[in-house]
């Protein structure tokens, strides 16, 4: 997987992130559900939280998923965000059937 300085770079990449930011804006509704596959380190579910879902389930194989739960703990989103470690496939299927969107993306770094 990632190592957190790619995640951070990612990140850091105001194209990327704000055009994610205005996508969840414009398909996330207030009291949604949301579930978020191969969460990272979480920015997409922090980001869903904003545009006014109620609740997501973050789903993640790696370790950064800790990072996560930190990052939704930083921002007073830990009652919101339901963290999985594991195989996605293993939690997709328990969860899919209650949310409101699935949301994915490639974690490509940026090209410089």
């Amino acid at each position: 997987m990632y190592d957190v300085a790619t995640y951070g770079g990612m990140i850091a990449d105001r194209g990327r992130t704000s055009s994610y930011d205005r996508a969840l804006r414009a398909r996330v509704r207030p009291g949604a559900v949301v579930l978020d596959i191969g969460a990272g380190p979480g920015i997409m579910a922090l980001l869903a939280c904003r545009a006014g879902a109620a609740r997501v389930y973050a789903v993640e194989p790696d370790d950064v998923i800790h990072l996560a739960r930190q990052i939704a703990a930083d921002n007073g989103l830990s009652n919101r965000i339901e963290f999985y470690s594991g195989d996605v496939d293993r939690h997709r299927s328990s969860r899919e059937g209650r949310c409101d969107r699935r949301g994915h993306s490639w974690p490509q770094p940026a090209l410089r």
